[in-house]
């Protein structure tokens, strides 16, 4: 059903529940959140009909039915008790993450309106052949032309996954939030596979441990939590893993930098601009700006001793900022992210890091080299101590805690060397809201360069090579270095390959 004030979809459903093929313990439809803005739904009914023609019986009255259930704030699940009589439910569904939660500021009182999408589920009871469990609701939706970063394909092609079943008896994907939800009926795909969702993912008990056998604890269960031990649905990103505990903790976000979030007043285009091209003798320039992240690097390759003179520049404050080497093994983690050598300044000392209270910012910033760990788990606190401590490398913060730059003069990061006559896979990242390792948000790419001619690509291919650098002198300002053809990307290809690069999960 469309309407002029946007695109709503009526649900009614029927369910039957003829035989115990369920734990107890399970849920009918398991615990998920709504696809759009909001739902409004009438209670379900206990509704008969005619064993011999299945018409509905209408002499018999209808019964309200028991077993929906809500997750609450503190993590705990209760039923809710409704009534047919005078009972309209509305219930906020995962569009506020997606079109209203984003769009607040980091301060406090932001934050404090975050909207909250509600977690359900059903459990049916065992009933009779001639009973069946009817229900009705209103979504409100999201145009289907209307695209989904999370997912990566528009609406109404995450719609078209969801109605596609595994077979014509089961139904999944009943109104959920994305392509990962799935009634329980229809297989609960983790499950089957020895996991939990967690991290965006099916993680495997046993990478962590715990098992449903060994977790028998009063009030213990397996969850998905952060090193703050805050329980996590399994669709946050960041330092998230499995563990048998009782914390009922909701997710909050990490503290803010002191410094956070940038004064406009004083963070201004013209600041950026002067910052930006700081002692900018360099030969080439690639700008890395998309349409989520402001950035340039530039570089002058020296031959002759095999080392390159860098520098990444970020628009974004500073709670670390990295640049190194993808792993280029076919089968590395999070497309060559796990085992890349990086050269990466910290906004306190690595040594001390702790993943439940950050960076100790009473220590000094350090630059070292670092191996991200290529197995048992990518979050930085599993490679916070450097492998080489003193670095050819330094950070600059601008004045007003503004900008970043990283700046380098070396020949290798680690054990990995430029290929300066010939070109390397890089990638970058940087954290410019708090003073965890755990998280980058959007600022980050994958980029391959050929030092000395200059040429540069986002991705791991040079071929086609779309840009080349200016090569005769140094670059003067932004708007010279793009007029002159230095190699920033046209805009429906920086979309692009933004979009592609929104499913990596750097430096996480």
């Amino acid at each position: 059903m469309l309407h002029s004030n946007g695109e709503h979809l009526e649900h009614f459903h029927s369910y039957q529940k003829l035989s115990p093929t369920e734990k107890a313990s399970e849920n009918t439809i398991d615990v998920h959140t709504d696809q759009g803005l909001f739902i409004a739904f009438t209670p379900a009914l206990i509704a008969s009909h005619d064993e011999n023609t299945g018409a509905p019986d209408l002499n018999s009255p209808m019964q309200e039915s028991e077993g929906f259930y809500v997750e609450t704030s503190q993590g705990k699940t209760a039923m809710v008790d409704l009534t047919s009589e005078d009972d309209l439910v509305f219930m906020l569904g995962d569009g506020v993450n997606q079109y209203i939660n984003t769009k607040l500021k980091k301060d406090e009182q932001s934050l404090s309106k975050i909207l909250r999408a509600t977690p359900h589920a059903v459990k049916l009871q065992v009933h009779g052949e001639h009973l069946a469990r009817v229900w009705y609701g209103l979504m409100v939706l999201p145009p289907s032309s209307a695209y989904s970063e999370k997912d990566g394909m528009t609406y109404g092609e995450i719609r078209n996954l969801l109605t596609a079943s595994k077979n014509d008896d089961i139904p999944v994907g009943l109104g959920c939030s994305s392509t990962d939800m799935r009634a329980l009926e229809g297989g609960d795909e983790c499950f089957e596979q020895g996991a939990m969702r967690c991290w965006h993912r099916c993680m495997p008990l046993v990478d962590h441990d715990v098992s449903f056998d060994t977790c028998t604890d009063e009030n213990h269960a397996i969850k998905c939590v952060n090193p703050r031990l805050q329980v996590s649905t399994g669709e946050n990103h960041g330092d998230y893993f499995l563990k048998c505990t009782d914390s009922v903790v909701e997710v909050t976000p990490y503290p803010p930098l002191p410094q956070s979030p940038q004064d406009p007043e004083v963070c201004t285009q013209d600041a950026w601009d002067a910052f930006n091209m700081e002692g900018n003798d360099y030969m080439y320039s690639f700008n890395l700006t998309t349409d989520r992240t402001d950035a340039n690097f530039y570089w002058t390759p020296n031959a002759a001793e095999g080392k390159i003179k860098g520098r990444l520049v970020f628009n974004g404050q500073y709670g670390w900022i990295g640049f190194g080497f993808i792993n280029q093994k076919p089968d590395a983690g999070h497309k060559g992210m796990n085992g890349g050598h990086v050269v990466m300044a910290t906004l306190g000392d690595p040594y001390t890091y702790s993943p439940v209270t950050g960076f100790d910012l009473t220590t000094d910033s350090k630059v070292a080299e670092y191996v991200i760990n290529e197995f048992g788990g990518s979050s930085y606190r599993h490679w916070n101590i450097p492998e080489v401590d003193e670095t050819n490398a330094e950070v600059t913060v601008s004045e007003g805690d503004c900008f970043t730059s990283l700046e380098f003069d070396l020949d290798k990061i680690h054990e990995t060397e430029f290929d300066v006559e010939g070109h390397n896979n890089v990638m970058w990242a940087a954290n410019p809201t708090d003073y965890f390792g755990g998280y980058h948000s959007r600022n980050r790419a994958f980029f391959t360069v050929e030092w000395m001619t200059g040429k540069v690509l986002f991705g791991k291919e040079l071929n086609p090579v779309l840009e080349t650098a200016v090569a005769d002198g140094p670059i003067v300002t932004p708007t010279e270095t793009d007029a002159s053809g230095v190699s920033s990307l046209s805009a429906p290809i920086s979309v692009a390959f933004t979009s592609i690069l929104s499913l990596l999960y750097m430096f996480a």
